[in-house]
């Protein structure tokens, strides 16, 4: 008898086709809302925190003693930064963070941006992998040498292409303006955080380290990072690379920040920011419930005289109910599974629309699913028992 009433709701189904169109659009457009946010939301969050990854937020930062007017000092060197390496075994490497406002210059073309001092190791705590040519050998360290690494959009700004390797460009640091030469191109490290927040993640130029140093003449720096080992702990490494410091420099206050708690906060803040826009967007699934209900509700008054004939026949009332709630059903879960399709669909291409690479997650896609069976049931459930209740007998009289 399941299998009757299965056949019969989708044989009423079809018989109404631009209705039930219509009404399963509205469990489409929800269905395909939530899964595409929260896929764009997972996306954007996983590319925001690899773009922090770059300035080093997965390590920790150790800073300069504050002086009496509590403005941190350039009193960190060099002989630091290997004193850490070389006798910590936790720490797997570490750059002195050096970042310098500049002026980038070719021809005609004229922007502000940020000058980054990066050692050779660009795999290490700048993340940097470039998309065309190469990154910084020991050489161009060790020669404070005038080359730099830039991202695609500035490429295309600058020669309206993205591999300009062997390029030269105009670089004003401290006030001193250098040509560099172009050695690799790195993709845009910032087109997320620009199409999340708009133009206010600024353009990074790759520098050797030496090179900063040398232009704006300091030997000593305010704060250099580091990265641990995957195996070290946080805290006990932290007091380690304090207490060398302090013995070696006969100094103490020394900061440190634990930059991988800012990660664990932006993704909680972003994963929150998507959680409640998918909740928003979820109560377009609620409008598509009610259509479901008003459709059930206008059904039942047309059908009337068959739910009569049916009852007149030997029809039960669990059959009437059936019938109705497995017609929802189908709604519902069709709407649902054609929503999650499209949302796979647009989510291959937000990388195009948007500069953001959605992560379609199959979780989500199976509970959108799920509730939208959820929805269905309970929006079918009193136009339901409201055509199990009607009495066969007004019902074979009703015109």
């Amino acid at each position: 008898m399941v299998i009757d009433s299965i056949f019969m709701a989708f044989r009423n189904l079809y018989r109404h086709k631009l209705r039930t169109f219509l009404t399963v659009l509205g469990i489409i457009i929800g269905t395909c809302s939530v899964a595409t946010i929260y896929s764009v939301g997972t996306g954007g969050r996983q590319q925001i925190v690899g773009v922090f990854k770059t300035f080093g937020i997965d390590g920790l930062v150790i800073s300069s003693p504050s002086s009496a007017a509590g403005i941190s000092t350039k009193s960190l060197t060099m002989q630091d930064i290997e004193l850490v390496e070389n006798n910590l075994r936790e720490v797997n490497a570490a750059l002195p963070v050096l970042m310098e406002q500049t002026k980038v210059g070719i021809h005609k073309f004229s922007t502000d941006a940020y000058t980054l001092g990066v050692s050779d190791q660009n795999s290490g705590i700048a993340g940097i992998v470039p998309k065309y040519g190469r990154g910084f050998t020991q050489n161009d360290v060790n020669t404070d040498g005038r080359v730099c690494i830039v991202d695609t959009e500035l490429a295309r700004r600058m020669y309206k292409r993205e591999n300009i390797v062997g390029k030269q460009i105009d670089l004003t640091i401290s006030g001193v303006q250098s040509p560099f030469t172009v050695v690799g191109v790195v993709e845009n490290a910032d087109s997320t955080i620009g199409s999340l927040v708009g133009a206010f993640a600024p353009t990074l130029i790759y520098v050797p380290y030496t090179t900063v140093m040398d232009l704006t003449g300091d030997d000593s720096f305010e704060s250099f990072a580091v990265q641990l080992k995957s195996d070290a702990n946080v805290s006990i490494s932290k007091e380690k690379i304090i207490s060398q410091l302090e013995s070696s420099n006969g100094i103490t206050g020394y900061r440190t920040e634990n930059m991988s708690q800012h990660e664990e906060k932006i993704e909680d803040i972003i994963g929150l920011v998507t959680m409640i826009i998918s909740a928003v967007a979820a109560v377009s699934l609620i409008v598509g419930g009610i259509g479901v209900m008003t459709v059930m509700l206008v059904a039942v008054n047309e059908r009337k005289r068959e739910i009569g004939l049916k009852k007149a026949i030997g029809a039960t009332r669990r059959d009437i109910l059936l019938e109705f709630i497995i017609e929802a059903i189908a709604i519902s879960l069709f709407g649902g599974a054609v929503g999650i399709g499209l949302s796979y669909l647009l989510s291959a291409f937000s990388e195009r629309l948007i500069g953001i690479e959605a992560a379609p997650n199959l979780t989500i896609s199976i509970l959108s699913l799920l509730f939208c069976a959820i929805i269905g049931i309970i929006f079918s459930v009193y136009p339901a028992r409201k055509a199990a209740a009607l009495d066969p007998i007004d019902c074979l009289k009703y015109e």
